[in-house]
């Protein structure tokens, strides 16, 4: 095998924007999940389409045991040597821009982001020296099944997704430089946005986050209909950053300048 990438989740949302990145490069390819059926129709379709090989391993990555019996069969099999023993490699882990802050309604899933980011962030530092690096995808709320799975198609958070090729595109590229972090799929006002969360105070910060969450809020139209416990005006953050696209910042600063911290 050569150019050889191993991708979790083969064939869902990001996973198959990776595939057929990595195929369409000449890559060969050993393809993770749960169902040797999808996993067996895949690879069968990358194989024809672009003429790689690709392996298969059905495992349920929820399991403890999931990762080492990865790496077992590899090593049996002679897919995947070791990549610091080799000197070279490239690792993608796909964390989220909700790394970045707390989740109210997705304590655990941001919560757990944070810890891939930061984990991934630590080994990119260990790791140099060998020709390794560890690179954290961060993007925003993309069109895949994640929404309809968690609940989340009526929220104001999933009301403006981007496709998740462009994001799987931003990863591999930055993936093959060894960047440390790569920021992608924030359309619009979520840009200049996500740079000022640092300095925005936490409760309003998390009045926010929950207001973009809420269920229905993607139906919100006036302040009026936010839910009274959710923390008033904060759900309305996004049409003033969209008013004053220009100056953002200033926008959210006139804003909030008597919110409390």
């Amino acid at each position: 095998m050569k150019n050889t990438a191993l991708i979790t989740g083969s064939y869902g949302g990001l996973g198959t924007c990776f595939v057929n990145i990595h195929a369409d490069k000449g890559g060969d390819l050993i393809l993770v999940g749960r169902s040797q059926k999808k996993l067996d129709a895949q690879a069968a379709e990358v194989i024809e389409k672009y003429h790689v090989t690709a392996h298969t391993i059905a495992v349920d990555l929820s399991l403890p045991e999931a990762a080492q019996h990865i790496y077992d069969i590899c090593r049996e099999k002679g897919w995947l040597p070791d990549m610091i023993d080799r000197g070279s490699g490239r690792v993608l882990n796909v964390s989220s821009t909700a790394a970045i802050m707390p989740g109210p309604l997705q304590a655990v899933y941001y919560a757990t982001k944070a810890y891939v980011t930061s984990c991934s962030n630590a080994l990119w530092r260990e790791l140099q020296g060998t020709g390794v690096t560890v690179t954290a995808l961060m993007p925003g709320a993309m069109n895949t099944g994640f929404a309809r799975a968690g609940g989340l198609t009526e929220t104001k958070m999933f009301s403006n997704t981007v496709e998740p090729l462009k994001v799987a595109e931003d990863g591999y590229n930055g993936m093959m430089k060894g960047e440390l972090n790569v920021i992608s799929g924030l359309p619009g006002w979520q840009k200049p946005f996500m740079s000022m969360v640092p300095m925005l105070p936490k409760k309003t910060m998390l009045n926010f986050v929950y207001n973009q969450q809420n269920p229905n809020s993607a139906n919100w139209i006036f302040e009026k209909d936010a839910p009274a416990k959710t923390g008033g005006r904060a759900h309305h953050i996004s049409e003033t950053a969209e008013q004053y696209a220009g100056n953002p910042c200033a926008a959210l600063r006139e804003k909030y300048r008597h919110a409390s911290s």
